[in-house]
């Protein structure tokens, strides 16, 4: 992260610096101040994806050279599609070429030697001039499109051959750079797409290039980017179709075996009128409906540690998401309740979680299966090129992340996909399961797939709104030991909070006094807690009368419990603060925020007025002069 913020200061101070040495003014005027923004994002997004994996020279001059001809082209694409920049030429070379000069320089200092190994794509055959052939077809009825949008007839003028001949040269060259009209064994449709998106981009970004830096003003900007984009509409509609096509005559002729899809099966009767029954012990019987040896192991020796004993009425097995599939099981009657249909194909994950506690018997185990959201995203970056997947990934996060948490786009998208293919996380499955009354016993990754064992227990929470949005509800003690609801925004996956006492026993505390490990926290929450975003909604809690401006931090019950006797009741005389003591003492360890908490508490006893103020002044200094951050 460090890096990329060195690289953005490095762009803006080249940008203000190339701006007084062209006006001998540092404040940005007219279309400067608009056109700054856009290079900044422009320049960072560049500087993220061609990051160079390695020092070595090669290949950090090859990363330079690609985010030098995508971000200069990108900005001549911007100024030239506009009216409102009035920036010279020269102007955006220079902020484009310093800053990456100045990157790659920069490289000498962590030098490694060079790879010399050379990459050979395999799965690349020979070239196809039909390929080629329909590719220039579709640029031909592109361009005769775009004239007759501008002319509103199809008809030959002198100008037009300037325009067709460049079209066409640059057509050729980002297709030839991209190896467009060569065929992939591959029958993957991300790779096989990959290099007609990538020889179209780099087809509009060749264009605006030279239109803007050859001075081709007088062409027409409609009919010259026009047929650029109508083209990349059409070549890729034909790919999808013609690929489609090729995908269901495969698929008409295969002699590949299908497998019926049995909405449930249920290894679970006395009386033998349906299906089969497990005899002698039912552990012993996996194998009849489970094939993989692993996961048979993995549950043999999960349950055995349980110390219960289980026989053929007491064992069921599953694979439904039906919960109508389950009134034939008496509630607390199953020992071991087998169900494998992923967790992600169920709608109401809650209420099928809740309908297994009552099926369970107390400490009975429940064995389920779920994809978690990192192997998906493993999954989705396998399937395709890295440029691609950068393209996607923003897109797909905002699909099938965000969208399900809004509360009626949620709905709707519910109500569409009937819960099948829901991205989750470890951390909701857990507090899931903690939620509706379960202990997560052990879990096993197999083949992408998390399959778990969970035991059930006696009370279920009584949360009745468990907080899913970006705005996180979470209950602290507060003054005089009562129990007030704290704001933030989230930096933990959803159902986090009721799993915290099962992460601090497998974990523990890290020196610093939070918990070690913890897969909880959300990446995008790592950088909100370093920057203290997260605790900008408790702005409305002080204002509330809940926290004051200074004072210890609110505290979950199960923390709560960690502190010794004589602080809880300290803690518990004085309201908590969005500025703890912690920022003015910097302790290190648990036991130093012990101490430093007591030391606070006792001369606030004193002087609550004097002290506040003094850890206040103090706080500020180590937070905005030495640096000092949440962790």
């Amino acid at each position: 992260m460090l890096y990329y913020l060195i690289n953005l200061f490095i762009s803006a101070l080249v940008f203000f610096g190339v701006f007084y040495f062209h006006s001998g003014d540092i404040y940005l005027q007219n279309s400067y101040s608009l056109f700054f923004p856009i290079y900044i994002a422009v320049s960072f997004l560049f500087s993220i994806y061609f990051t160079s994996e390695t020092y070595a020279i090669k290949d950090r001059t090859q990363s330079a050279i690609l985010q030098f001809i995508f971000t200069l082209f990108s900005l001549s694409l911007v100024v030239s599609l506009s009216d409102y920049f009035n920036i010279p030429r020269y102007f955006i070379l220079l902020v484009v070429t310093i800053p990456i000069t100045i990157r790659w320089l920069m490289g000498f200092y962590s030098q490694v030697a060079d790879d010399t190994g050379q990459d050979y794509d395999s799965a690349r055959v020979g070239f196809q001039l039909k390929r080629l052939s329909v590719s220039f077809v579709l640029l031909i009825v592109a361009f005769t499109i775009a004239l007759y949008f501008k002319t509103g007839r199809i008809s030959y003028y002198t100008w037009l051959e300037q325009i067709v001949l460049l079209l066409v040269g640059l057509w050729w060259v980002s297709s030839h750079v991209t190896r467009k009209f060569y065929a992939l064994n591959d029958q993957n449709i991300y790779y096989k797409i990959a290099p007609i998106i990538k020889s179209q981009a780099l087809f509009l970004l060749f264009s605006s290039g030279v239109y803007y830096f050859l001075k081709l003003d007088f062409l027409s900007r409609q009919l010259f980017f026009g047929t650029i984009g109508v083209f990349s509409l059409l070549e890729t509609t034909v790919f999808l179709i013609v690929f489609m096509n090729r995908k269901s005559k495969k698929n008409v002729y295969t002699d590949e075996f299908y497998p019926v899809d049995e909405d449930i099966t249920i290894i679970s009767e006395t009386d033998g009128k349906t299906n089969r029954s497990i005899t002698n012990n039912c552990l012993s019987k996996m194998f009849l409906f489970i094939k993989d040896k692993k996961l048979i192991s993995f549950i043999n020796n999960t349950f055995k540690c349980t110390q219960m004993e289980c026989n053929q009425d007491s064992f069921s097995y599953l694979t439904t998401k039906t919960l109508e599939n389950y009134k034939a099981i008496k509630n607390e009657s199953q020992c071991i309740l087998v169900n494998l249909t992923p967790i992600n194909d169920i709608l109401s994950i809650n209420t099928f979680l809740l309908t297994m506690h009552q099926k369970i018997q107390t400490n009975g185990v429940l064995v389920g299966s779920f994809s978690p959201l990192e192997e998906d995203y493993k999954r989705l970056r396998d399937k395709m090129p890295r440029f691609l997947y950068t393209l996607i990934s923003p897109i797909h996060f905002l699909l099938y992340r965000i969208f399900p948490k809004i509360p009626i786009i949620g709905t709707i998208y519910d109500y569409i996909t009937q819960g099948r293919g829901r991205f989750l996380s470890k951390a909701e499955v857990y507090g899931r399961l903690s939620y509706c009354g379960f202990n997560m016993l052990d879990s096993i990754l197999i083949d992408h797939q998390l399959f778990f064992i969970a035991q059930r227990k006696e009370s279920i929470s009584n949360e009745l709104n468990p907080s899913f949005g970006p705005l996180v509800r979470l209950k602290r003690v507060g003054y005089g030991n009562e129990i007030i609801t704290i704001y933030k925004f989230r930096t933990m996956h959803p159902y986090s909070e009721f799993i915290q006492k099962d992460v601090f026993d497998r974990n523990s505390l890290a020196i610093t006094g939070k918990f070690k490990d913890d897969f909880r926290i959300t990446s995008w929450g790592r950088v909100l807690r370093k920057l203290w975003i997260d605790e900008l909604p408790q702005v409305y809690n002080w204002i509330q009368g809940d926290v004051s401006l200074v004072g210890v931090r609110a505290l979950s019950k199960h923390y709560f419990s960690l502190y010794p006797n004589d602080l809880q009741k300290l803690r518990v005389q004085f309201k908590p603060g969005l500025i703890p003591p912690y920022y003015a003492d910097m302790p290190e360890n648990f036991d130093e925020i012990i101490t430093s908490e007591l030391q606070y508490l006792n001369k606030k006893i004193t002087n609550q007025f004097t002290t506040d103020l003094i850890y206040f002044i103090q706080a500020f200094n180590n937070i905005v002069f030495r640096g000092a951050r949440s962790q």
